[in-house]
């Protein structure tokens, strides 16, 4: 296992080993007053340069982590917008359907209205549905609308996900 660790450290800092050997190699031709000075300046940007390098491995990791947590953010932002879609057009057809409800309802709230007087007390019962079909209906926009309103925040935060 330490064999295969070094072998991969070796493939990811061959630049550097073929560097240092190339300094060691240059130093040996140089003048002896000469040739620590070299030494010590080559290995200082060797080591600089190891040194860069590792912390841009671990950037990138960091980076590659946060992309990560983002993409499966974005992936729920995407479930639930989904879903919300999917409510909101229940949520329309409900309307849409209580909306001819009222509609038969007002037409038969009419039909009573031109009838005769002892109809009143069916006239009440039907004023009393339609009233209820009416606060159902607005209890359904209201919250057709709040799925709108949280549509377009999901949408609104899907696409700063993307930035």
């Amino acid at each position: 296992m330490d064999k295969l660790h070094i072998g991969l450290w070796l493939a990811e800092h061959l630049d550097t080993v073929i560097g240092f050997v190339l300094l060691l190699g240059a130093c040996l031709m140089l003048p002896k007053s000469v040739r620590w000075y070299v030494f010590t300046g080559g290995a200082a940007l060797l080591l600089m340069n190891l040194w860069q390098v590792a912390r841009a491995r671990e950037k990138l990791k960091k980076l590659d982590s946060e992309r990560s947590a983002l993409q499966e953010q974005l992936s729920g932002l995407k479930d639930a917008s989904e879903q919300l879609k999917q409510r909101n057009q229940e949520l329309e057809k409900q309307s849409a359907e209580l909306e001819q409800q009222r509609q038969a309802l007002l037409q038969r709230q009419q039909d009573l209205a031109s009838g005769d007087a002892a109809l009143q007390q069916q006239q009440e019962d039907i004023n009393r549905q339609v009233n209820n079909h009416a606060e159902q209906r607005n209890a359904l926009q209201d919250e057709n609308q709040r799925v709108l309103d949280a549509l377009a925040k999901l949408k609104q935060l899907e696409a700063t996900s993307q930035l």
